[in-house]
This record gives structure tokens, C-alpha cells and sequence, in this order.
């Protein structure tokens, strides 16, 4: 490990931002998370998260290290940068930040962190050195403050026509259960007819990308999306893996230069570009959103927020997530998702993660909620 001082890290994050910063005075509810912010200049911005030392010469006292061409901050520097006090829980093994509006824990070794209560996974391990646990500074980019600071560099997109994707269709079964005589295409369907009724009711414009039992190859799902120019696309699917498996999670595109959740070595696919990526802030904090409220709904493990280079994510030009509503492999899920009122809590959990999302992106254009 060789110590380093990246140049532009948190220059980065202040061009992320730098027209808008979270006022940790604000609302403190769970659901008010970024939801008070204030014009700022680059030198309230500097002033307001004490960066000022880093941009006057003191970079050094960031003490970032590098591991294997990644560079890694300290949790302690993080929390400073962020106006956040920290505390280590369990020496050299657990840390937390934290404030008002926000918790983060972060375990060594572990590529998941909790952030407010939600499973959050990351693209790269958090280390320890002296005592210290350092988190990769393309996860505080990528990962933590989209959802901590919402990325307000740029416009925040409109949220007025939203596509959903119901996984397979047609031939394509998807995952069975053998022992309930269910597939998984009838239960995305079903599912996600109910989301997009509860959105309606929102008062969003919803489409589907099939509204009955039919075949589409995945290209075919987002492009329909980007045809009728869409503001959020959803992809809802059913797992499948051991009879042990269980759970709830959400998915968005993996940052290029990034190792996807469920991979563990880099692949040629972690060094492409593409179209979904753009939409990267935007597409972690709708995951965030939903499967913040998805876990408390569903009776089940909260698996977390992840990342994956799903074929259905990668072309659309707009935010998306695809989201897991269980194991279909599980017999006691499988169960459960045989039950038209549990698949409606889903549904309803996942319209309203959309409908924070919505809320967030209201408030950075200083809209009315």
C-alpha cells in the first residue's frame, strides 16, 4: 500500500455539486433524506464541509492510500469532508459515520455497507491500515453521495412517464417453482400491473413493456422505453437460486471501471461504456429508494441495493433499476408470492420508492413536493 493524495477527489465531488449542498438543519425524517438545499458557492461549499485545508495545499492530511491502482480514504477524513462525526465500533473492523439525517457502517474486508438501516453494496472492499478503515474514493463518487449529497451538477430529470418492464414472457418461462406450479413470467406481470396502477394513482403517466404473456428479447424491452422517451425504466423479476435463498433486492448499472455486486474479478464488460451509465447518480438513488422501502414490506432478508450490468440497463437513456421480489426456489417465498395480497404490499413498496425518488427530484429543482 503506498500513501497518495488524489488531486481532484473531492474537487470531483464539489463539480458533483457545486451549485447545491445538503443542509443537515433540514427536516430530519427518514424521508426527508437531501431534502433542504441552498444555492453555494465554492467557497461556502469549502467553508460548509471543511475542505478548505485540501484546496489551500494540505493535501497530505488526507493520508489516502493506494491499493492495486485504487485510491482509498480514510473513514475518519470522510466524515470530516462530510460534516459528519465518526466512531469506530469494533477496532480495526467496524467504523460508522454519521449525523442527524444519516448513519453509515462500514466493516472491513466487506464490499456492503448499512445506510440508514439499508444494505448498500459497493464496488470495492473496505481496508484497514493502522488501525483505520479506508473506503475506495470511487465508491464515495459512484456509490455514497448520490445518495447522501444527490448529484445536482446537472438538471435533475423530469419524472412524468415511467415504463415497466415485466420480466420474460412467452416461451421464456423465467424461474419455476415445481412444488406451487408458478412462473416467474406470471408473477412479474402480475406484479407489476399492480405497480403501475398505484403509480396511476399518483399521478404518473405508466407504461408496460408487455401486457400480456408474450415473448420480447431483452434489447427490445429498453429500446421500447427510449422510443416513447420515457423518464424511469423498471425491470420486476423473480429469483431463482439454492431452496436456502431468500430475499429482496434492487439493482442499477455498474459504474464503468467497477466490479459488478455478484462478480468477483474485473471482466472486459467492467471496462466498456455504456448508455445506462450517464444516468449513474440517478440510477443509485432510485435503487436506494426502492429497495429502502421494498425491505420493509417484504417479510424477507434485505439483500440490499446492488449493481449489475443487466443487458435490460445498459442502453436506456433514462434512470433505471431492476428490482428481485423474492425466490421463487424458496419454498416458503414461493409461497408467499403465490398470495395476490403479498405481491400488492410489494407492488405499493415499490411505487412509493418511486414516489420518494420523485419527491427528491422535486425538492433539488425547488419544486413543490
Amino acid at each position: 500500500m503506498m500513501e497518495h493524495a488524489p488531486k481532484n477527489l473531492f474537487a470531483s465531488l464539489f463539480k458533483s455539486f457545486k451549485s447545491k449542498i445538503y443542509d443537515g438543519s433540514a427536516n430530519k425524517s427518514r424521508k426527508s433524506e437531501g431534502a433542504f438545499f441552498q444555492d453555494c458557492s465554492r467557497r461556502r461549499f469549502l467553508k460548509a464541509l471543511g475542505l478548505g485545508a485540501l484546496f489551500l495545499g494540505s493535501a497530505a492530511e488526507l493520508a489516502a492510500i493506494d491499493v492495486k491502482g485504487v485510491y482509498y480514504i480514510p473513514v475518519s477524513k470522510i466524515a470530516r469532508r462530510f460534516g459528519m462525526k465518526y466512531k469506530t465500533t469494533i477496532p480495526k473492523k467496524r467504523q460508522q459515520i454519521y449525523s442527524s439525517n444519516f448513519s453509515m457502517t462500514f466493516d472491513v474486508h466487506r464490499r456492503d455497507m448499512d445506510l440508514n438501516g439499508v444494505k448498500v453494496w459497493l464496488g470495492d472492499p473496505v481496508v484497514e491500515m493502522g488501525g483505520l478503515l479506508y473506503v475506495s474514493s470511487r465508491d464515495i463518487e459512484k456509490t455514497i453521495t448520490p445518495i447522501v449529497f444527490p448529484k445536482v451538477s446537472n438538471v435533475p430529470p423530469p419524472l412524468r412517464h415511467i415504463m415497466i418492464d415485466p420480466g420474460h414472457g412467452g416461451k421464456d418461462k423465467g424461474a419455476i417453482s415445481k412444488t406451487f406450479g408458478v412462473f416467474e413470467k406470471n408473477l412479474t406481470l402480475d406484479i407489476s400491473s399492480r405497480i403501475a396502477a398505484y403509480l396511476r394513482k399518483m399521478g404518473f403517466k405508466v407504461s408496460l413493456t408487455r401486457y400480456k404473456d408474450v415473448f420480447l428479447e431483452l434489447p427490445e424491452r429498453p429500446a421500447k422505453a427510449n422510443k416513447v422517451n420515457a423518464d424511469l425504466f423498471l425491470s420486476i423479476h423473480i429469483n431463482a437460486a439454492g431452496p436456502s435463498a431468500s430475499g429482496v433486492e434492487t439493482y442499477s448499472l455498474t459504474p464503468k471501471g467497477q466490479t459488478s455486486t455478484n462478480a468477483s474479478t474485473m471482466s472486459v464488460k467492467d471496462k466498456r461504456n455504456f448508455n445506462g451509465e450517464i444516468q449513474n447518480s440517478w440510477n443509485t438513488l432510485l435503487s436506494y429508494y426502492i429497495q429502502s422501502e421494498l425491505k420493509e414490506a417484504a417479510s424477507s432478508p434485505d439483500r440490499g441495493s446492488k449493481r449489475a450490468r443487466f443487458a435490460v440497463l445498459q442502453d436506456g437513456k433514462m434512470p433505471a433499476a431492476l428490482v428481485e421480489c423474492g425466490f421463487i426456489s424458496n419454498n416458503a417465498e414461493a409461497r408467499k408470492l403465490c398470495s395476490a395480497s403479498y405481491r400488492d404490499s410489494l407492488a405499493k413498496a415499490i411505487a412509493n420508492g418511486i414516489l420518494r425518488y420523485s419527491k427528491t427530484l422535486k425538492r433539488l429543482n425547488n419544486q413543490k413536493p
